[in-house]
């Protein structure tokens, strides 16, 4: 997913594109494998990715551009809020 994203981000994609949506929308649903983030916590997550060391590193081996561009994306997929639940099938098991 995250090569996915980079080949958009380098052709020029911006994160309010609805490819990258649709990656986030991916990106979310993956998280709610482990648990169901509010708006705000899955903008956390994206925090956490610019300022943890360890979670910049591994995102940053990826594209140097990607922590600041999922972010922008996942900041947007959070005001849009349309559908903020998870798809079905991706909800954490209880």
């Amino acid at each position: 997913m995250y090569r996915e994203i980079i080949a958009s981000l380098e052709g020029g994609s911006l994160p309010e594109d609805e490819q990258i949506q649709e990656l986030v929308r991916r990106h979310f649903d993956i998280a709610c494998r482990f648990y169901i983030p509010s708006r705000q916590a899955y903008v956390g997550m994206s925090l956490f990715y610019a300022e943890d060391q360890a979670m910049r590193a591994f995102h940053d081996a990826y594209h140097p551009d990607l922590v600041a561009f999922l972010g922008a994306a996942i900041r947007v997929f959070a005001e849009q809020g349309g559908g903020f639940a998870p798809r079905a099938g991706t909800a954490a098991p209880a």
